[in-house]
């Protein structure tokens, strides 16, 4: 379970990095869209590059397209909650290398929490930008992956689970 505890930590702080991205994806592609229409301006006025910048326009224009008006509260709120689920994730993976009772179960919980969290980033992402979000989304099916791969064996090794401290109760 050392091996599980440890991939679980590094795993783990990719899902505060992806957390982290999902927060901020309003911000990055408000920056996207500014950055590109003062490239399309400077290439405006050079004729000679507007040629080479004008067969991607269309295509950065699609990439760039305002999302719904939805998608920055949802995006906020999926972050958030995501950013706790990865914490959740870290700490289940640090007290199962600390061999704590609970250890297991608050692993599994934060692994179903982010397979769950990663299906609703993809779903929304292609609500909000149909073939351009399931691209953006196909990094959450190699997480999905992981996250299931670690479910699998720690719940394959149930029995090496530490056992709960059994408390003698005042009779």
């Amino acid at each position: 379970m050392t091996a599980v505890g440890v991939l679980g930590i590094i795993f783990g702080c990719f899902g505060v990095m992806s957390a982290s991205q999902t927060l901020l994806m309003p911000i990055m592609i408000e920056w996207q869209r500014q950055i590109f229409a003062i490239m399309q301006s400077q290439a405006a006025r050079q004729p000679e590059s507007g040629n080479f910048l004008g067969s991607f326009a269309e295509i950065f224009d699609k990439f760039l397209a305002p999302p719904p008006s939805w998608f920055t509260p949802w995006s906020v709120c999926l972050g958030l909650v995501s950013l706790a689920i990865a914490g959740v994730y870290v700490f289940g993976a640090i007290w199962l290398l600390l061999t704590k009772p609970s250890a297991p179960r608050i692993l599994c919980g934060a692994l179903i929490a982010s397979v769950a969290a990663a299906v609703i980033r993809a779903i929304g992402l292609v609500l909000a930008r149909g073939l351009v979000g399931a691209v953006m989304a196909t990094g959450s099916v190699f997480g999905v992956v992981i996250d299931l791969v670690l479910l699998t064996i720690v719940l394959a090794h149930r029995r090496d689970w530490p056992a709960a401290a059994v408390q003698d109760q005042p009779r």
